[in-house]
């Protein structure tokens, strides 16, 4: 909860932080009447800005709303993807992890997870650098580093799947564009 203009940036930093590290639904409760600061707890990520004045009733439909729309979303079921080479991988939003058809497990950082999902839900297609950028670090600006920083990303990864599937072409780079998950 917000009470006033004095805490904006701390709260914010929770709000960043809280982002960054979970899946969740976020409302501010907030006193304040500035739009200056809405606006930004919006841009922030902010799923919505509760005032004082709603009515216990009214909370409650906004966020069975909110709840309804985040299970569309962020819909809990495992997705699954079948490669040529019979390896059937399964995407686990709730353990941030892949599991593979015999059922081991392979735990993914935040990044790496965030990696496989925009691959995994654009899946025979080229997902550019830039499309990586802005789905995994989108609150920072673009530059030459980013392209390191991808290419390490993808080099753990790879790793990681390599260990498992003994072959590390599962994701495909796309030379000077970008990459893809190979099916």
């Amino acid at each position: 909860m917000e009470n006033g203009d004095d805490q904006v940036s701390e709260t914010c930093v929770k709000l960043i932080e809280i982002r960054s590290k979970a899946n969740a639904l976020i409302w501010i409760w907030s006193t304040s009447n500035s739009d200056k600061s809405k606006k930004i707890y919006l841009k922030l990520g902010a799923d919505g800005i509760v005032k004082n004045q709603l009515s216990t009733e009214e909370i409650c439909m906004i966020i069975d709303n909110s709840m309804k729309q985040h299970k569309k979303k962020y819909d809990y079921e495992k997705k699954y993807d079948q490669f040529e080479k019979g390896l059937k991988i399964t995407l686990d939003p709730r353990n941030r992890s892949i599991t593979t058809e015999n059922d081991q497990e392979i735990q993914l950082t935040n990044s790496e997870y965030k990696l496989m999902d925009i691959l995994f839900e654009n899946r025979k297609k080229t997902v550019t650098y830039e499309e990586i950028f802005q789905s995994i670090w989108p609150h920072n600006e673009e530059s030459d580093n980013n392209y390191y920083r991808i290419a390490n990303l993808i080099c753990h990864l790879r790793k990681k799947l390599e260990g498992t599937f003994g072959d590390s072409r599962v994701i495909q780079t796309i030379r000077s564009k970008g990459y893809k998950l190979n099916s």
